[in-house]
């Protein structure tokens, strides 16, 4: 689960927005 929360800030800045953060979130969340 590290590996996916550095993955998801990486992911969080190059895409400068919250949609895919919200969704790896909520797809790793449930």
């Amino acid at each position: 689960m590290r590996k996916m929360s550095k993955n998801a800030k990486r992911n969080k800045r190059l895409n400068g927005g919250r949609t895919a953060a919200t969704y790896f979130y909520l797809v790793w969340g449930r």
